[in-house]
């Protein structure tokens, strides 16, 4: 879990500070895999031999919104949405919010940041090594477990 503080100016122009909470839970972090194949640091390598800025910009803001919470006791609350309407209107929309600029702009400056930000959004500390092979493992085993494709349906004439 990191818990950042953020520097950013208000929609009034006034200077504010806030601590922001972000928590990458296993089921986000598999989802996060999956969406980016053939995985996440897999995709930002790619993206950095490529200098594709615009796809590691999505991917980053991507990140943060999914790791986006607060604390609570043991619980670490995300905004989920139920019947339609946001039931944590508090925490939706964090992409829409200054300091969600501001973060931005620090981490896509600051390269050693944005390791360190990552790498502990988990609340499992690990070497680059480690943290490579715990990707894999998870992603392995996400497409062991992930419900095979249904066929298409063919009619028969």
């Amino acid at each position: 879990m990191v818990n950042q503080k953020i520097e950013y100016v208000s929609l009034d122009g006034e200077s504010c500070s806030g601590i922001f909470s972000f928590n990458l839970s296993k089921q986000d972090f598999v989802r996060l895999q999956l969406k980016y194949q053939p995985g996440i640091l897999e995709t930002c390598q790619a993206m950095e031999a490529d200098k594709n800025i615009v796809g590691a910009y999505d991917l980053l803001a991507d990140l943060i919104e999914s790791a986006y919470g607060v604390r609570e006791g043991d619980l670490f609350v995300k905004n989920r949405t139920a019947f339609g309407r946001d039931s944590r209107p508090d925490l939706a929309n964090f992409k829409f919010h200054p300091a969600f600029d501001e973060l931005m702009v620090m981490l896509m400056s600051d390269t050693p940041m944005l390791l360190d930000f990552f790498r502990n959004l988990t609340n499992v500390k690990m070497t680059d090594e480690e943290f490579e092979l715990f990707a894999k493992k998870v992603k392995d085993e996400a497409l062991v477990t992930a419900p095979a494709e249904i066929p298409e349906k063919t009619e028969d004439i």
